[in-house]
């Protein structure tokens, strides 16, 4: 009798286990549905972002950037837009605004995911100090015809809720500057990079 009492309440408390248990696969797998991907009809992909980078290559500089990313989607994966930020490049002592375009490519459609960035553009100096100076890190007040800009990254994003979310990815920025050339003892027009990481904050406002 007493066995018989034990199946009973074991039968029972299964029972009352795969209930709760189903209530809770059910619950998560709702919620995370509920975020796991942007609405394009909700509005478009606006991203606040500061990056932090350390120069690569000969004239490569370490910089500290924040940038405003507005794309539009194209579909729940795809993104195109445009953008505007403040770089500072410490060892040319160059502070600048770039404006470019922008476009952001999510590889799958989940609350996780990773995605590829790519921003072309141009940019102006709002500050240069290290001048004229004929060494290394040396900038000239005459720049290049065209101050060319080009920023690819790759990261992955995570949703926190529906219309918000966190977005971090290593970037390589590239900018064309006039910088004092060694080997020839003249400015010339080179490319300073630079690597590092990008953390940001992803939010979608409807109608905007």
């Amino acid at each position: 009798m007493a066995t018989l009492t034990n199946n009973r309440s074991n039968r029972q408390a299964s029972i009352i286990g795969y209930v709760i248990l189903s209530l809770i696969l059910s619950f998560s797998t709702n919620h995370i549905n509920a975020q796991s991907s942007f609405d394009e009809r909700y509005g478009c992909l606006n991203v606040v972002n500061t990056t932090v980078t350390k120069g690569t290559g000969e004239y490569g500089d370490n910089t500290f950037s924040m940038n405003y990313q507005h794309e539009r989607f194209i579909n729940e994966q795809w993104s195109i837009g445009g953008g505007i930020g403040y770089n500072y490049h410490h060892q040319y002592r160059l502070a600048i605004v770039p404006v470019f375009a922008s476009s952001t490519f999510f590889c799958t459609n989940t609350r996780c995911a990773p995605f590829v960035n790519v921003r072309v553009g141009s940019y102006g100096v709002i500050r240069k100090d290290n001048i004229d100076t004929n060494t290394k890190y040396s900038t000239t007040l005459k720049n290049t015809d065209f101050n060319l800009l080009m920023s690819p990254s790759i990261g992955i994003k995570l949703h926190l809720s529906s219309h918000i979310g966190l977005m971090t990815s290593i970037t390589n920025e590239n900018i064309l500057l006039k910088v004092y050339n060694n080997k020839q003892k003249a400015y010339t027009n080179e490319i300073i990079s630079s690597l590092g990481i990008n953390i940001g904050l992803f939010f979608q406002i409807k109608g905007w």
